[in-house]
């Protein structure tokens, strides 16, 4: 029983439709066409009643477990969360309730802190960039802080979907699309050796301004079509200006 989001054993009615849904995720994909809701995002807090897909009992949506004692049937087996409604049989699928974030996410609770600067769930060990969480993936543009995908959070603090992460290395781009700093570690003596064994013709060899993506220092560099070195850092993630 339940939905491709989460596997489970009620319905929750919408509160703004009155229909009746898996999650919220399936209201939002579903509602308009199924009754022509114009509500785009369903209130998982307002939620009031649910139904048991056992016995086909409607009750109270504070309830955990069926109120029909011939049925008995536990609405979540392995996670049930009565604030935002969402329930869960998937014992492979760790999910808990943040009070920071006032929503359920995605994760086993001992492996992220609430950081109030984020304004999300992160890893203990992470760069805070105020909201970052508040905001949407530089790729796909969908809002990270709602959304049910993983999110990966690159060196330079700034989160993206994991799977958009992963594109972006598949398709060779290494920047992060919003400060150009890298995203991964770049093998810089590898760029060297290229640019040794590579000489620019004649014509070309000469001193370029550039300005360094990484350290945001502005200098000279020695003009290749590889890659200009900034002389601060030794990083190549420069551009000529």
């Amino acid at each position: 029983l339940g939905c491709s989001h989460y596997p489970h054993n009620c319905m929750i009615q919408s509160p703004c439709c009155k229909e009746f849904y898996w999650c919220r995720l399936c209201h939002d994909a579903e509602a308009f066409q199924k009754c022509k809701c114009k509500v785009e995002q369903m209130d998982r807090y307002s939620v009031e009643r649910i139904k048991c897909m056992r016995c086909q009992l409607e009750q109270s949506s504070d309830n955990v477990i069926c109120e029909n004692p011939n049925c008995n049937t536990q609405f979540g087996e392995f996670y049930s969360c009565t604030i935002c409604h969402i329930y869960s049989n998937d014992k492979n699928r760790s999910i808990y309730h943040c009070e920071g974030c006032k929503i359920c996410r995605i994760g086993k609770r001992e492996q992220f802190i609430h950081c109030y600067t984020c304004g999300a769930c992160m890893a203990p060990s992470h760069k805070c960039i105020p909201n970052s969480m508040h905001s949407n993936c530089p790729v796909c543009l969908e809002n990270l802080f709602s959304s049910t995908s993983s999110v990966h959070l690159l060196k330079c603090g700034h989160p993206m979907h994991s799977s958009c992460f992963k594109s972006m290395l598949k398709n060779r781009v290494y920047n992060c699309p919003l400060c150009q700093k890298y995203m991964v570690d770049i093998d810089t003596e590898l760029m060297d050796r290229e640019i040794q064994n590579s000489p620019m013709p004649q014509e070309f060899r000469k001193k370029v301004n550039i300005l360094c993506n990484e350290c945001l220092n502005k200098g000279e560099a020695d003009f290749h079509v590889f890659g200009m070195k900034c002389s601060n850092c030794a990083s190549y993630n420069t551009k000529q200006i």
